[in-house]
C-alpha cells in the first residue's frame, strides 16, 4: 500500500491506490508508509529523531517519552505513547505505520461514513466510486494522519474524475476542482489529469 509520487512539469505525477485496497487498509488501522532505514533503530528499541521527523510529517506527533517495544523480532514493533499506540510492521523493504486499533468490520466502515454496509461493498467490488463527501464523511468520523487525508481525497478525486471522463464537461470538471481547494496538492492533480491535450 504505497502512495509513489514523481514530479513532472512542476506538477507532482501521484500514483494512487484503488479505492478497494484504500478502504481495506483504512478498516485495519492503516496510517503511512516509511523507509525501511528506519529498521536499525527500532530492532535497538530507539525512535530517532528521523522517525520521529517521519512521523511528525505524517501528522503524527511523537512526544519524547513514547516508546519502542519488539512484538516480532526483527519485523514488528509497537509505538506506545500516551494513549497512541502504532504498530509497526516490515513489509518487502518498506514499514507498515498503523493505528494498534482492531480491524473495523464493513459495517463499521459504513457507519463512518454514514453510508449502508452495502455501498462499502459496492466500494469495494469496484461497483461505486469514493466521492468528495465519502471522503469528508471518513476523515471527520476518524482518527486518520494528515497524509492518509490527502491520500483519501487523492482517490476520491481520481474516482470521481473517472465518473465524468466519458463526458469531458469542462464545467463538470471546474465542479470538481471546486471539491478540492483545502487540498492544493490534489488540485493541481486534478487540473494536470483535466488539461485540454
Amino acid at each position: 500500500m504505497v502512495f509513489r509520487k514523481r514530479w513532472y512539469n512542476g506538477i507532482e505525477k501521484v500514483e494512487i491506490m484503488e479505492t478497494t485496497e484504500l478502504l481495506d487498509g483504512i478498516r485495519r488501522g492503516f496510517l503511512f508508509d516509511v523507509d525501511r532505514r528506519h529498521r536499525r533503530g527500532l530492532c535497538e528499541s530507539r525512535i530517532t529523531d528521523d522517525l520521529r521527523d517521519v512521523f511528525l510529517e505524517k501528522g503524527c506527533l511523537l512526544s519524547e517519552w513514547a516508546s519502542v517495544e519488539s512484538v516480532t523480532k526483527g519485523k514488528e514493533w509497537r509505538i506506545l505513547d500516551g494513549e497512541h499506540r502504532y504498530i509497526v510492521i516490515q513489509v518487502r523493504d518498506l514499514i507498515r505505520v498503523s493505528q494498534d486499533v482492531p480491524t473495523m468490520t464493513r459495517s463499521e466502515l459504513a457507519r463512518k461514513l454514514g453510508k449502508t454496509p452495502g455501498a462499502i461493498t459496492g466500494l469495494q467490488n469496484g461497483r461505486l466510486l469514493l466521492s468528495k463527501e465519502m471522503a469528508d464523511a471518513l476523515i471527520r468520523n476518524m482518527w486518520v494522519s494528515d497524509w492518509l487525508a490527502e491520500q483519501i481525497m487523492f482517490a476520491a478525486a481520481r474516482d470521481e474524475l473517472k465518473a465524468i471522463e466519458s463526458r469531458r464537461d469542462r464545467a463538470l470538471s471546474i465542479m470538481v476542482r471546486r471539491k478540492y481547494l483545502g487540498y492544493p496538492n490534489v488540485l493541481k492533480w486534478i487540473i494536470e489529469e483535466t488539461k485540454e491535450d
